[in-house]
Formats: C-alpha cells, structure tokens, sequence
C-alpha cells in the first residue's frame, strides 16, 4: 500500500508541474499570437510523465501498453494541431471527433487488457483537459476571436494550482454520473462547435464555459468544505 500511495504522490506531483507549466505557457502563447509554444510544452511535460513514472508503467507493458499508446496519439494529435497551419474547419472538426473516439478506445482496452492503472486514469485525464486547452485557443485563432473562450482550458489548470496551496485532505478522486454528463457536454461542444453556422457557434462555447464553471464551482465547494 505504501508504494501505490508513493506513486501516486510522485503522479500528482507531475500534474501540479504540468499545470503550472502550460498556464505560463498559455500566456507566453497569447503574447507571441503563436500556437507552438503550448505544444511543445505540452510534448515535454507528457514525455515528462514518461520518464518520471517508469515504476507505474513498467507493469503495464512496452511504454504502458496499449491503452496508453492509443492515449499518447490523442496527446501526439493535439500537438500537431497546434503547430499545423491553418485547416479547414471542418478538417478541424473531424481531427476533434476522431479524439473523442479513441477517448472511449483507451479505456475499453484498458478494460479487456485488465491494464486499468493510476498511471493510465492520470494520461487520460490530462490529455483531456490538455485538449480543452488546445481547442480553446483554436477556437480563438479559427472561429471566435476573444478571451473568454480559453476559459474552459484554464479552469482545469487553475484548479490544480489552487490544490497546491489549499492542501485539501487525500481522498480518492470521486467520478460522479453528473461530473461524466458535464464532461460529455464539454468535449461534444468543442467537437461539434467545428461544424456549426457561425450564428450558432457562440452560443454553444458560452454552453461550454458554463459547464465548465459549474463543475469546478461545485468541486471547489465541495473541497472547501472538506477542509
């Protein structure tokens, strides 16, 4: 017990690291009006929880295993999207679903492999919101060319951050039936927003944003309550 508890801290250690590092990147991004800088942050920092977490991974196989690589072409996916030239949006959009997809992919595997793991839950659960981040500021650059839409992105992060000086007590992360609808309705919204007539594309980001408000004001209410 004692060494899962360990591994676990040195994951969560990797996640504070990587919050930290994509937020000052973030805004190092807007200041140079280029996408790039978040995708290289974003490469190093997971290759970062790689090399780091060798003791969590090694058991699940070749570099995690296969769940794990399908998660590491969602991450690879992310990266190229950042640094490619300007697409049509559609293509934009069909990128994004194909992400959505291999989401469900990895878990399944991970499932009839019997690879489920701490290390796994972590990689998917930050490419996750490493997407959001991205496809927010895609969002900005393509579609709608304001600040609030790098919102949902930088929630995630934040929250992390304030983990860090809050020390809440250590208590498994809950997965809630609402928390997987709220998460459903965000990635679908940044998925789909692609496809839309440009009338319907700010109303479906402000959805976005609200649901990302929403669950993490009621985890902070719920962690300052518990602490």
């Amino acid at each position: 017990m004692a060494e899962f508890v360990a591994d676990r801290r040195r994951l969560e250690q990797w996640a504070a690291a990587n919050a930290v590092l994509l937020l000052v990147v973030l805004c190092i991004c807007l200041m140079m009006r280029q996408l790039w800088p978040v995708a290289l942050a974003g490469a190093v920092s997971f290759v970062g929880l790689f090399v780091s977490n060798q003791a969590n991974r090694a058991p699940l196989g070749f570099w995690g295993g296969p769940p794990n690589w399908v998660t590491g072409l969602r991450t690879a996916s992310i990266c190229v999207l950042l640094v490619c030239p300007v697409l049509p949006r559609y293509a934009v959009g069909a990128i994004a679903l194909a992400f959505l997809c291999l989401d469900g992919l990895d878990g399944l595997l991970a499932r009839r492999l019997n690879k489920s793991s701490a290390f796994g839950a972590y990689f998917d659960k930050e490419t996750d919101a490493f997407f959001v981040m991205a496809a927010g500021l895609l969002i900005r650059r393509d579609l709608i060319p304001e600040f609030w839409v790098l919102l949902p992105g930088a929630l995630r992060y934040v929250y992390v951050v304030t983990l860090i000086f809050l020390k809440p007590p250590e208590r498994p992360e809950k997965r809630s039936q609402t928390g997987r609808i709220l998460a459903g309705i965000l990635m679908g919204s940044l998925c789909v927003i692609w496809f839309l007539p440009e009338a319907f594309m700010r109303p479906v980001m402000a959805c976005a944003t609200g649901v990302v408000v929403f669950s993490f004001g009621r985890s902070w209410l719920d962690m300052r309550h518990k602490t």
